[in-house]
């Protein structure tokens, strides 16, 4: 379908002022614009149109989130981080949804990526490269005349988010990672992750690390992380994109209280 047809569509779609079905259909007319035609252009001026009309009711609610995640995707392959994070935001406000917190949590993690190794957080200048996906909860600096901590506030039931960091291709390859951490309260686990540029999966092959109260100092072998699904596959450290620290409770574990999980300092070299 051209451009111009689409056009000529959404000015019958608005006057017969959005139903449920016609907006569906746009909503298909305006996703095959981009995938179909490459035209991201006028699937973002389509996309824009149907969220400039719809509502967030019942009815069309759900379409009018979709459009807004497809406008901040857009605005993403454009280039146009400002744009998509408005759209995104918006996206949250009317709907919730957990695809647009993603997003605008892997906007964040490219935009803060180490550009060079090796790379110190110790947090003195508020400074640090760390997201949380999908951004839930907090993370943030804190400081006292005894130094500064980066706190990462956990939940006392399922935390959906992860502490993550991404490194941009020219600052490879990255050989390991080094930091000072402990909990406020409690134990846990911590387990990390490291995501590659194809998407994918390896973890520390020696198990979780195990964290409490006393502050200790761990040390991450990226050559020592295996597939996930192929224990016999080994990280290329040239393809690293991203490491994720996922926290657990501990086996056996009756209740799970809330508490701050606190790094003195990390490096990645």
């Amino acid at each position: 379908m051209t451009r111009f047809g689409l056009r000529t569509i959404l000015t019958i779609f608005l006057s017969l002022h959005c139903m449920q079905a016609n907006a569906n259909e746009y909503l298909h007319a305006a996703l095959l614009t981009e995938s179909v035609d490459g035209d991201l252009a006028g699937a973002i001026e389509t996309f824009e149109a149907l969220a400039g009309r719809l509502s967030a009711s019942s009815e069309t609610g759900p379409i009018l989130a979709e459009a807004l995640f497809q406008l901040g995707y857009a605005y993403v392959q454009r280039g146009d981080t400002a744009r998509a994070r408005t759209k995104l935001r918006e996206c949250l406000r009317v709907s919730g949804s957990e695809r647009c917190r993603h997003l605008l949590s892997k906007i964040a993690l490219d935009e803060n990526a180490i550009s060079s190794l090796p790379r110190r957080w110790e947090f003195s200048d508020n400074e640090h490269g760390f997201v949380l996906i999908p951004g839930t909860g907090t993370v943030r600096v804190s400081g006292s005349s005894d130094g500064n901590w980066l706190k990462w506030s956990l939940p006392d039931g399922p935390n959906p988010d992860v502490l993550s960091f991404s490194i941009r291709p020219e600052a490879l390859p990255a050989k390991r990672a080094r930091f000072v951490a402990y909990l406020q309260r409690g134990e846990r686990y911590l387990f990390p992750v490291v995501e590659d540029k194809y998407g994918v999966r390896f973890t520390l092959n020696r198990g979780p690390l195990a964290l409490g109260i006393t502050p200790q100092e761990f040390e991450l072998n990226f050559r020592d992380f295996v597939g996930l699904d192929n224990p016999d596959l080994i990280l290329d450290t040239n393809d690293f994109y991203r490491l994720e620290l996922h926290e657990r409770d501990l086996p056996n574990t009756q209740s799970k209280e809330s508490s701050t999980l606190v790094i003195d300092w990390f490096e990645v070299l």
